[in-house]
């Protein structure tokens, strides 16, 4: 295409295609020496998703600004690793939509509250990612001052105060009522204790979550990291968002390991049984951990699962070592309910499912390291796996009345990358 083409496309047709490479910054620079309406275009994508990880890059920005003023406007997603030390050091942005709080030491629940309303006052999705807050009340301070919120995610965060909450204890109320994204994963078991008299209260306003929420992932810290087995979501949070969203929720990806308390786990499950069907839900994803040990929490859930009347996709996700040792354990895949994976016990609950998927993430766990690492696995290694998957499958009875996939991740859920 010539570059005149290019000159005659109408403005509207040019920003669409920008923001469709928004996320491939090579595209958007060789987008930028096209011609000078496309540059125009291009730049205000590529400044659109910024990432300011030092008070010098917010400077090196100001000074951008000055010569380019309409980069201010262009701004539509941001994420801060900034100490949270002084003052707001941005103009007022009021186009973003998405805050992501990253790593920000120190932080100060203040400041980041005032940045939220002054700079930010069009945000409606808000992340936080390895935040330390002060105390329960700071995280309702700053949902808050993001209202109304579509998409929450609150990711390795913990508490500096682990005081139980009160029953006289009050906490301002937080508007629900359009949320339908909420990703709730390797939180601090203190952090999640403490927000159930928050949870509780906010989910009886008289708009509740159930009316919006679609999408909420409730995963482990140890679906990413080398941590202690202790490591979970609180059951009661579990309960409450499972309940106020049954009705509305189409996907749903969750680890449902209590740890070792096999009461709390029996009781997530018996009180699952006594849920209505979740009629909306079409997507389900179950991590199960490491293959062959922890398996039976997760296998116990799927179990208890009320009517699934129109899922189908059902994905379930286990943990390799990506050594000849993962091979033994291919025996123990459903061994405790077989029966809930059966020909008929799937038709009986999921009657429209349409692909059954099987991931193997392969991450090992070194005890003297944090970060989990990947074994490199070869092609002989996965054709292995596979076929002990298949003929385990056959042992259980599950037949081939709708596709079967299988995928391959890394330690951190990126697709792997198999050696010939």
């Amino acid at each position: 295409m010539s570059t005149d083409l290019w000159s005659t496309l109408p403005p509207e047709i040019s920003i669409q295609i920008a923001n469709h490479n928004a996320e491939d910054v090579d595209a958007l620079r060789a987008m930028r020496l096209v011609s000078k309406e496309m540059r125009d275009v291009a730049t205000k994508a590529l400044f659109s998703a910024l990432y300011f990880a030092s008070p010098d890059d917010i400077q090196r920005w100001l000074l951008a600004t000055e010569d380019l003023p309409f980069l201010v406007s262009a701004v539509r997603k941001l994420r801060l690793s900034i100490p949270l030390d002084g003052p707001p050091a941005l103009p007022r942005l009021e186009n973003v939509e998405e805050v992501i709080w990253f790593r920000n030491q120190p932080w100060n629940t203040d400041i980041a509250t005032t940045y939220m309303q002054d700079v930010f006052p069009a945000a409606t999705r808000l992340s936080f990612l390895h935040v330390q807050f002060e105390d329960i009340s700071h995280v309702t301070s700053i949902l808050r001052s993001s209202n109304p919120l579509n998409s929450l995610t609150f990711q390795y965060c913990t508490l500096a105060s682990y005081a139980r909450p009160t029953a006289g204890d009050v906490y301002p109320r937080v508007d629900w009522s359009q949320m339908n994204v909420a990703r709730i994963c390797g939180n601090s078991f203190g952090l999640e204790a403490k927000a159930l008299p928050l949870a509780t209260q906010l989910f009886s306003n008289s708009r509740p979550l159930s009316t919006a929420l679609q999408q909420l992932s409730m995963l482990l810290w140890r679906d990413f990291y080398n941590v202690s087995s202790e490591d979970s979501n609180g059951l009661p949070m579990q309960l409450i968002l499972l309940r106020y969203s049954v009705q509305s929720l189409t996907h749903l990806a969750i680890n449902p390991n209590l740890g070792e308390r096999w009461g709390l786990n029996d009781m997530l499950n018996r009180t699952l049984k006594q849920f209505p069907p979740f009629d909306a839900l079409l997507d389900l994803t179950i991590h199960f951990g490491r293959l062959g040990f922890d398996s039976s929490h997760a296998e116990a859930f799927f179990d208890a699962l009320p009517l699934l009347p129109r899922l189908s996709t059902l994905r379930f996700v286990f943990r390799l070592t990506g050594t000849p040792d993962d091979y033994k354990w291919f025996k123990n895949v459903f061994a405790w309910k077989p029966t809930a994976l059966t020909q008929a016990s799937l038709q009986e609950r999921c009657p429209n499912i349409a692909n059954l998927v099987w991931v193997f993430r392969v991450a090992e766990y070194v005890y003297t390291q944090l970060a989990v690492t990947t074994t490199p696995c070869t092609s002989d290694y996965r054709l292995g796996i596979e076929r002990l998957l298949s003929g385990r499958l056959e042992e259980i009875g599950v037949c081939d009345l709708f596709p079967m996939t299988i995928e391959w991740l890394d330690g951190q859920h990126n697709p792997l990358i198999i050696e010939d």
